[in-house]
């Protein structure tokens, strides 16, 4: 059940899951060299984690390996807006069978020619919120 604080409501965890499915692309934090960096991903959802290609050597990603990482989705819907963070641990994707699996899932395609790798976030915890649209009355 979603319970409501004010405007704003927190998702239940299967809503959560079922918003990072639908989302596609989002913006993955990483805590690395005394700074936090926000970096745009195409991701898509992997059982209980999730995965994204990115560029080999790419900082903050090689940074962050076997650390804290969260990605964040957010949208909009006729009830109003949501966001969704995901945290976990991030970890490099090296057997074959995983890298192909991966490459077959539903995503945005990586540009010709340009090498990449891929990153798992292990997630530890989702969470998500709701600003619910309400109809202002007139005085």
């Amino acid at each position: 059940m979603t319970s409501i604080h004010g405007r704003t409501a927190t998702l239940p965890t299967e809503k959560c899951w079922r918003l990072l499915r639908g989302a596609g692309s989002g913006r993955i934090a990483v805590a690395a060299g005394g700074s936090i960096d926000i970096v745009p991903v195409d991701f898509a959802v992997d059982g209980a984690g999730l995965v994204f290609p990115t560029a080999p050597g790419a900082t903050p990603l090689e940074l962050a390996l076997d650390d804290r990482i969260a990605l964040e989705v957010d949208g909009h819907d006729g009830n109003g807006s949501w966001s969704v963070v995901a945290t976990g641990r991030a970890l490099r994707l090296e057997s074959r069978s995983d890298i192909e699996r991966v490459e077959a899932l539903p995503m945005a395609p990586w540009p010709a020619g340009l090498p990449r790798r891929w990153m798992r976030i292990v997630v530890d915890g989702v969470r998500g919120r709701c600003a619910v649209r309400t109809e202002e009355q007139p005085e």
